[in-house]
């Protein structure tokens, strides 16, 4: 049996359950990639392009019927092990808003500045009010600017502020915006995370 990543929210994308680890999924109508058929990607951070949510599914699939280069679909899925990818995601920004920042505009210094305690503590206690208070730290380029106000608004998770539904959405988003931004060059990043956690907790 193949092994590949999937990722979920609470419920799959027709509004259907997510089935028990274990438990195989079978869809049996037309197949068809990006259309109808059992979704599923080699490596992990393929995966995460797709993502809907951020719980890391390894997945066992029948036979791909259609490839894409990042994905492919199947008409048997089942899980066999499931993680909340959150702290990866939230890692994998925080690299990626790095390399970003570092091809362009900013330092170093100037990226930690913006996740600060100082800054944290001289803003009001919502996500989006840190992100606007933070704005100031930004560079002029529209471009760069955009994905900085976006990656600070979900980095400031870090520093303890709370994480809600929308903000998972936002995580997801703009890590993929990144991960296009940047070329996929850092990919592997996330890959060799995703391949610690599962090292780190055998089953």
């Amino acid at each position: 049996m193949l092994i590949a990543y999937h990722f979920v929210a609470d419920k799959l994308r027709d509004g259907r359950p997510i089935p028990l680890d274990g438990e195989w999924l079978i869809h049996d109508g037309p197949v068809e990639i990006c259309r109808s058929g059992l979704h599923a990607s080699w490596r992990a951070s393929d995966a995460l392009r797709y993502a809907p949510g951020l719980t890391l599914c390894l997945v066992e699939v029948g036979e791909p019927h259609e490839f894409h280069r990042d994905k492919f679909v199947c008409s048997r899925r089942r899980i066999t092990r499931r993680f909340d990818a959150t702290e990866l995601a939230l890692d994998f920004l925080r690299h990626l808003t790095h390399r970003y920042c570092d091809r362009r505009l900013m330092t170093e210094a100037q990226f930690s500045a913006l996740l600060s305690m100082d800054a944290v503590r001289s803003s009001s206690e919502t996500l989006e009010a840190f992100a606007n208070d933070i704005l100031r730290y930004s560079p002029s380029e529209p471009v760069v600017a955009m994905y900085l106000y976006r990656a600070v608004l979900v980095l400031a998770y870090k520093t303890g502020l709370p994480l809600g539904v929308a903000d998972q959405r936002a995580l997801i988003r703009v890590v993929q915006d990144l991960q296009h931004a940047t070329l996929r060059c850092y990919d592997s990043y996330f890959d060799n995370l995703v391949d610690n956690l599962i090292k780190e907790n055998p089953k």
